[in-house]
């Protein structure tokens, strides 16, 4: 058995390095097609904690939240993920939602924060309210299940495109290298192996009479 060609070598030197390079691209272009996705996830949760403000009441120095039950049992309303909120008053003191849910302090403006409540990933929102006495907070997370999926199926679909891309590629140029190694290279008409004819001859051979033709 014939040893592989240069080329073929070449070939199946560079596979590693396409696969590689392929690799790094992959993981960029998966963030770039993610951002959207999670954008869009995060401006649900900005809409919703928008929303809870608008109920906040300042009244005889306090601030009180109209929200009922109704609207309440809709605010936490999602066919996968749960969802949670909690809304704290300028005197930290919470005024409903989930007590323990937490979010970052000291914001000066709409925050996205990823944290661990009641054992579960969220993806949450801590919306600063301006009232009269100060400050209120309205918090609202969601968990990740969602957001977990959509990642899971995008980074199977560019999987599957790279992958493809690595087998046609690689099939590709070892079928060339192969075809390249196995196919006879022609030389010149002097080199060795190949009739070398001079154009006397020729006319030598077969017009014996050119000559005299001419005459």
């Amino acid at each position: 058995m014939k040893p592989p060609s240069i080329r073929t070598r070449l070939q199946l030197w560079l596979l590693p390095s396409l696969v590689l390079i392929l690799g790094a691209f992959s993981v960029f272009d998966f963030h770039r097609a993610i951002e959207p996705v999670e954008a869009a996830y995060d401006a649900a949760l900005a809409n919703t904690a928008f929303a809870v403000s608008a109920r906040l009441r300042a009244e005889k120095g306090t601030v009180a939240l109209d929200l009922d039950d109704q609207t309440v049992a809709l605010l936490r309303t999602d066919l996968i993920d749960r969802i949670f909120f909690r809304v704290i008053s300028p005197t930290n003191e919470t005024l409903a939602g989930d007590i323990g849910l937490k979010g970052p302090e000291n914001i000066v403006g709409p925050t996205f924060f990823d944290t661990m409540f009641q054992d579960k990933p969220v993806r949450g929102i801590a919306y600063p309210v301006a009232t009269p006495i100060g400050v209120s907070v309205v918090l609202v997370a969601e968990t990740t299940v969602k957001r977990d999926k959509a990642r899971r199926d995008m980074v199977a679909s560019r999987l599957v495109q790279d992958l493809a891309v690595v087998f046609f590629c690689g099939s590709g140029g070892l079928v060339v290298g192969t075809w390249g190694a196995a196919t006879p290279r022609a030389t010149g008409l002097a080199g060795a192996g190949s009739l070398a004819i001079r154009p006397d001859a020729l006319a030598g051979k077969w017009f014996p009479n050119r000559g005299a033709a001419a005459d």
